[in-house]
């Protein structure tokens, strides 16, 4: 068996630019609704919201590579875990002792009032 050298090489890793990441919290913000949406039907329009933020990602700037509804997805997992260990950490710790982008900041403050009702020890957050 043969491979070749396209099958070796790594897909390049796209890289979100700050304008990109607070357009993603924002309009993940702005569409909190739909995020926590647990009704038939509510995969569907997380799906379309995706390709909305694709769209709107792309319109940022034209020359770059358009991001894709997965690549959203994931770095909105991965930027909701990160908020989540920090609010974990200010809990256990009661400080963050990392510098932390105003965009997760405003992620995991919003990630509060999200989990109030699935994550009761996140309630002492709350104003």
């Amino acid at each position: 068996m043969t491979v070749s050298a396209q099958q070796l090489v790594r897909p390049t890793r796209q890289h979100f630019s700050d304008a990109e990441t607070r357009l993603l919290v924002d309009m993940a913000i702005d569409n909190r609704e739909i995020m926590r949406s647990r009704e038939e039907g509510s995969v569907t329009l997380r799906d379309q919201l995706y390709q909305n933020i694709a769209a709107a990602m792309s319109g940022l700037n034209p020359k770059a590579v358009p991001k894709t509804a997965g690549q959203i997805r994931k770095k909105l997992d991965q930027m909701i875990s990160k908020a989540r260990k920090l609010l974990d950490e200010h809990q256990e710790v009661g400080f963050i002792r990392q510098k932390v982008p105003p965009p997760l900041m405003k992620l995991a403050n919003e990630y509060v009032l999200w989990s109030q009702k699935h994550w009761p020890r996140y309630s002492e957050f709350l104003p």
